[in-house]
């Protein structure tokens, strides 16, 4: 029986088992869309008599239908519970992808963020190869990736935003406000741009580096989990700072600058995709920033968990749209097959 419905709901989605994958882990994907589906449903709710569709429907009353329903399943196949629920600190799954949902254009926030609509039905080009259909469930040519409805397509006429990490960091140093003098702090830390590691963190040391074509990135400790970030520039004898912006903290702006600078650098951070016959893989080694992460979040499924960030399945129709992205963030791509 609960095959039947995890079959059914598949079908609904129109989508396919991974020659490569177990069972128990198509029933993830599964129910990661479809918790996706249910709740863009329960933000359709209205009272009898509603006629006014722009008042929403509470995220309390979406939270708890879609909460019901996603219970029941795991109900059904408890083994799979450690992929939406990791320990008692994690986040809530439904809120997890309800934020997801917001990012990815499907819901609107609105009443003072109290209530949430779906959006009118809509077309977005994702590339050359596919395009997001908002507004519809379940149509002809559609089927869900990840949490999205979309649809291969020929999108010959997409501008596509060619412009690369190193590009926008560049400018972002040429328009920023320069102050006089360097940062001192007893917690200052460097970023070693040339160090030829796998991720970011690794590149944090406390010994001063020098600069690199007259930059240098850096952080000040604030408390365990918070930093204050800064950018030095040597001009002549002088050295100048710019503090970065909170809210460019906030929205992960400083990764870009990071991946920026390992370009720069010729040290680019690596990253692998693996193609298989029916889906690819992706494989990281560091988060990536905001622009980059909510695409994976509304067109991928994270892999080993609904918080993995650093391994993703995705369809073959985006496979050359992420290829770009992850080029045009200055990362080095390696490419494999399997099957």
């Amino acid at each position: 029986m609960r095959g039947e419905i995890i079959a059914a709901m598949a079908t609904d989605m129109n989508i396919a088992k991974y020659n490569s994958e177990t069972d128990l882990e198509f029933v993830q994907r599964i129910l990661y869309s479809a918790t996706a589906c249910w709740i863009k449903a329960a933000a359709l709710d209205r009272n009898i008599g509603d006629k006014n569709i722009d008042t929403g429907v509470s995220k309390k009353h979406i939270y708890e239908k879609t909460e019901k329903l996603l219970s029941a399943m795991l109900e059904r196949y408890p083994e799979i519970k450690y992929w939406f629920y990791m320990d008692d600190k994690s986040e809530d799954p439904i809120r997890i992808i309800r934020r997801r949902l917001v990012q990815n254009g499907d819901l609107i926030n609105v009443g003072f963020d109290t209530n949430m609509i779906t959006t009118s039905s809509a077309t977005y080009p994702i590339g050359l190869e596919a395009e997001q259909i908002t507004g519809v469930f379940f149509d002809g040519g559609i089927f869900y990736s990840g949490l999205s409805a979309i649809r291969k397509s020929t999108n010959q006429d997409v501008a596509n935003d060619d412009e690369t990490a190193v590009d926008w960091f560049d400018k972002f140093c040429k328009t920023a406000w320069w102050e006089n003098g360097r940062i001192k702090n007893d917690s200052i830390e460097y970023f070693n741009c040339v160090k030829n590691a796998k991720n970011i963190h690794s590149c944090w040391q406390k010994n001063e580096v020098d600069f690199f074509q007259n930059i240098r990135l850096i952080r000040i400790t604030i408390n365990k989990t918070m930093y204050e970030y800064y950018l030095e520039k040597v001009k002549g004898e002088n050295i100048y700072h710019h503090k970065i912006d909170p809210f460019l903290l906030e929205i992960k702006e400083h990764r870009k600058m990071m991946f920026a600078l390992r370009k720069k650098a010729n040290a680019p951070l690596p990253t692998r995709i693996t193609k298989h016959n029916d889906h690819a893989t992706l494989n990281l080694w560091t988060h990536l920033p905001y622009e980059m992460r909510v695409f994976l979040e509304s067109y991928a499924w994270p892999s080993r968990n609904i918080n993995d960030v650093l391994e993703w399945n995705f369809p073959l129709c985006l496979l050359d749209e992420i290829k770009r992205k992850l080029n045009n963030l200055g990362m080095s791509v390696t490419e494999g097959h399997n099957g």
